[in-house]
């Protein structure tokens, strides 16, 4: 089962286009947590047998609606793009600014989480340099201010897929960080909606034809979120929600709308896998508030070209 878990969360496929909704605003939450400690490096392990498995077809959930986010309801969530042309690779994914906190108790605001295989490769080793990975913000990332390089990342090995990216700067004041929640279950009983926010490849219409263009941001509407827990310490969740390639990274929200219309979005996790076809899609729950998550491999500029190994 653990192996069967981690195929679906390499197997990343968003999907049926909608106008937007006007749904409104973020307005993360507050909770307490621990910045990770006791860094350690190591060689990365990830599933070297799906370096093949890579699916790249949309799955449509039955039902529900991806929308284009005209209003920039999302703000946190940006596109991590990797762009070494002369490696010959071009390639992106999804990631969160998340309000993480220094040991002092202050919100860092460069400070993004992304899924580890938008970023390595089958083997564990880097795609590209971390000069060649970029963070980018926005409805559409074309802005020049919302531009980030990589400077250091972090990815727990416990847990395989996730990773830190920390930004060579802080993120303009006018953008609020997302606050991961200590423990998720609460939040997604209690939610109104849920939703799958990234930047995907494409996205489908009714008829099949492809909208949008690479570096939009799209969210779509779930309608179920059911949490399965695996003996080894896999924790994720079985959404009704469309998915498809691009959107690894991304943020799974557990969304409850306020008195006066708007909604507050409380982050559960990323945007993980592709589950089974046309029923449920995989997101990671956010486990770096957990002490066994905090035996991080850490590669910076420095020590980056031990993890090019097998290239």
């Amino acid at each position: 089962m653990k192996k069967l878990v981690f195929l679906l969360s390499f197997l990343l496929t968003f999907s049926v286009f909608a106008e937007d909704p006007k749904r409104g605003g973020e307005d993360p939450q507050d909770s307490v947590y621990t910045q990770p400690c006791s860094l350690k490096n190591s060689p990365l392990n990830l599933i070297a047998t799906l370096s093949n498995e890579l699916d790249r077809r949309h799955n449509k959930v039955n039902g529900e609606t991806t929308y284009r986010d005209t209003d920039n309801s999302f703000p946190a969530v940006g596109m991590v793009n990797l762009y070494a042309g002369g490696r010959g690779i071009s390639k992106h994914g999804s990631g969160t600014l998340l309000a993480l906190k220094d040991e002092k108790g202050n919100v860092l605001r460069n400070k993004v989480v992304t899924s580890a295989h938008n970023i390595f490769d089958s083997n564990g080793n880097l795609d590209v340099p971390i000069e060649s990975i970029q963070f980018l913000l926005g409805q559409d990332v074309n802005n020049e201010d919302y531009k980030f390089n990589i400077k250091k990342i972090e990815c727990p090995e416990l847990w395989k897929d996730q990773c830190i990216l920390t930004l060579d700067k802080d993120v303009p004041k006018e953008i609020t960080p997302m606050t991961p929640v200590s423990d998720p279950e609460p939040y997604v009983n209690s939610a109104d909606m849920y939703y799958f926010v990234g930047y995907p490849d494409w996205v489908p219409d009714f008829n099949g034809r492809t909208i949008g263009k690479k570096g939009e941001r799209f969210y779509s509407e779930c309608n179920s979120a059911n949490r399965w827990r695996g003996n080894n310490g896999e924790d994720l969740y079985m959404v009704g929600c469309n998915a498809f390639a691009g959107n690894s990274g991304g943020a799974f929200l557990a969304s409850k709308k306020q008195p006066n219309g708007t909604w507050k979005d409380y982050y559960i996790g990323m945007v993980g896998g592709l589950g089974a076809k046309g029923q449920n899609n995989l997101a990671d729950t956010f486990r770096y508030n957990e002490v066994s998550s905090f035996n991080s491999i850490v590669i910076t500029t420095d020590n980056q070209r031990q993890f090019f190994a097998s290239n």
